[in-house]
């Protein structure tokens, strides 16, 4: 029986870059004509990864100012980050390293992302050029610390599948890596003595020599042979 291992794909960007169209073209595998603004869209679908079936969760994040305080509450439960901005819109790209990943790394701090450079098909159609040229894409993913840069295109077709894959294996890398440190982590508390074996094996009594009895001088210098203490004091009483 294939294992079943559950991914969770978040999905952010600026307000219009094209995230929720890569999502719908990858989980529908059709192209959305009409741009609606996404609150928060959750895709759910299975999929063959290797010998794995994986239950791929992914959460299409509004980038609208007006969520900044919700939108984090969903990153706790993601494995990996699609980081997507505009190739017509080099302020997009820009706010990559000014605004998503800080605000990433400030509710669950480093996580794998794949950066991913949308519509590119409005170049290809010509109806615009490029604002972000593939090597400087490249080159901002690799700054960044990226797993990967991808280019999608509506028209082509191009770029979806190989970002949700990217997407999938650095997840389940990245949770591998998770429970090897924790079976290492494990293993040491494992092996470590308990608190009484450490006491009973570990620490021994130690006792310090007794100080020699000394005596007060005044008692000393004046008390005579064989007379009790008692008689002593009150001799000593009558002669102050």
């Amino acid at each position: 029986m294939d294992t079943v291992k559950q991914v969770t794909v978040g999905v952010v960007g600026d307000s219009g870059v094209g995230k929720t169209l890569l999502c719908m073209s990858y989980t529908a595998n059709h192209v959305l004509k009409d741009y609606k603004p996404t609150v928060l869209n959750h895709h759910w679908t299975l999929l063959k990864h290797d010998d794995l079936i994986v239950d791929l969760q992914i959460w299409d994040n509004s980038g609208s100012g007006e969520y900044n305080s919700l939108r984090p509450l969903s990153y706790p439960h993601t494995d990996v980050f699609l980081v997507c901005f505009s190739l017509k819109c080099l302020r997009s790209l820009e706010n990559v390293r000014s605004t998503w990943l800080p605000e990433i790394e400030a509710a669950v701090g480093r996580r794998p992302f794949i950066l991913v450079g949308c519509k590119r098909d409005d170049c290809v159609s010509g109806r615009k050029t490029l604002d972000v040229l593939t090597d400087e894409g490249e080159e901002m993913a690799q700054e960044l610390g990226a797993v990967k840069y991808v280019e999608t295109s509506a028209i082509e077709q191009s770029g979806f599948t190989t970002c949700f894959h990217l997407a999938i294996k650095a997840a389940l890398d990245s949770q591998q890596t998770t429970n090897q440190s924790r079976g290492v982590l494990e293993s040491r508390i494992r092996s470590r003595p308990s608190t009484t074996e450490v006491t009973s094996q570990t620490l021994k009594p130690h006792r310090s020599p007794l100080p020699a009895r000394t005596t007060s001088s005044v008692f000393s210098s004046s008390l005579p042979p064989k007379v009790s203490l008692t008689k002593f004091l009150n001799s000593y009483s009558d002669w102050i």
